[in-house]
């Protein structure tokens, strides 16, 4: 799906900024010109999105009120536990989409933030750990599900938007009460939510002469010197204080002379690779992938992992 230019229906500010005083009342003016001139979705109210997206203001207000009804909803198996999936439907995913991208491209994120963030991925993580002699990593529990209603309105204040488009705003990226697994809006929108305890991990980390990433909900501080016996404890303090939760049975530590770990990665004489294991596999998906004549049940799984490789090796 192509994303949507920031003003969709308006070819320049100017333009959409005439026919948005013409058309809003009085009071939404002020707001949205300083959200145009910060870059950010220049939503104030139904009828100022409706304007945006040359619909009626009544599919916007039918969204908010019943956002139940523009999601598709399933569950996928990953090992032994499942995971709720809400994927919303096109016109709510064009709405979301088109807000999350356009939040991205003004916000600066942290610089051990690599999840979600445009120019950064798992790589650049990867390679912010590839001089250590250790790795601790721990993963937050029910990251997207753990961002309530209420942390999407505080992040939506915070960025400038008033009390009313704020409360829009989280009917149309929250889900029973919290951020739905599948919403193109999620991912930056817990990033915003997680920026105080991110301060405050980077503090800890600085302080200590470590090296912090995060990318999702997965947090690794890795180091040179003689890892802390109480490392894990004094970085699940930090993140519980705020209220998160760590998954305890996900809690990994990898240190030198073995091979360092780092979310599929392998981490190596300073060298960040693709584990053999998973060369082996990729090598095996191409051979399978390759034989037209063989009906595959898992052809989606052997192309992720084929691309993966392929797209490691390219940018090692």
């Amino acid at each position: 799906m192509k994303t949507p230019p920031p003003l969709i229906s308006f070819s320049d500010p100017e333009t959409f900024l005439s026919v948005a005083y013409a058309e809003l009342p009085a009071h939404e003016h002020e707001e949205i010109a300083t959200l145009v001139q910060q870059g950010f979705p220049p939503i104030t109210s139904p009828a100022s999105l409706a304007l945006l997206l040359g619909v009626s203001p009544s599919l916007i207000v039918a969204m908010a009120r019943k956002p139940s009804n523009y999601y598709r909803t399933f569950t996928i198996q990953r090992g032994n536990k499942k995971r709720p999936i809400a994927t919303p439907r096109i016109a709510l995913k064009l709405i979301q989409k088109w807000l999350a991208v356009n939040l991205c491209k003004h916000i600066q994120f942290q610089k051990h933030v690599h999840g979600f963030v445009p120019g950064r991925s798992i790589l650049s993580a990867a390679k912010i750990h590839q001089n250590s002699n250790w790795i601790v990593s721990l993963d937050i529990q029910n990251f997207f599900g753990s961002v309530t209603d209420q942390h999407v309105f505080d992040v939506f204040t915070w960025l400038g938007y008033s009390r009313m488009a704020s409360h829009l705003l989280v009917d149309l990226t929250t889900l029973n009460g919290a951020l739905p697994q599948g919403a193109p809006t999620s991912p930056i929108l817990a990033n915003l939510a997680f920026i105080d305890t991110d301060d405050k991990l980077a503090d800890y980390c600085k302080a200590n002469k470590f090296r912090l990433t995060r990318y999702a909900d997965d947090i690794s501080v890795s180091g040179k010197t003689q890892r802390p016996a109480d490392l894990t404890k004094r970085i699940s303090a930090i993140i519980q204080e705020d209220m998160w939760h760590i998954a305890g049975e996900k809690v990994r530590t990898y240190s030198k002379p073995s091979c360092l770990h780092f979310l599929g990665l392998r981490i190596s004489d300073g060298n960040v690779r693709v584990p053999k294991a998973i060369r082996r596999r990729a090598r095996q998906a191409k051979f399978l992938l390759e034989k037209q004549d063989i009906e595959l049940t898992n052809k989606s799984q052997l192309i992720g992992i084929l691309a993966f490789t392929n797209w490691v090796d390219q940018q090692i």
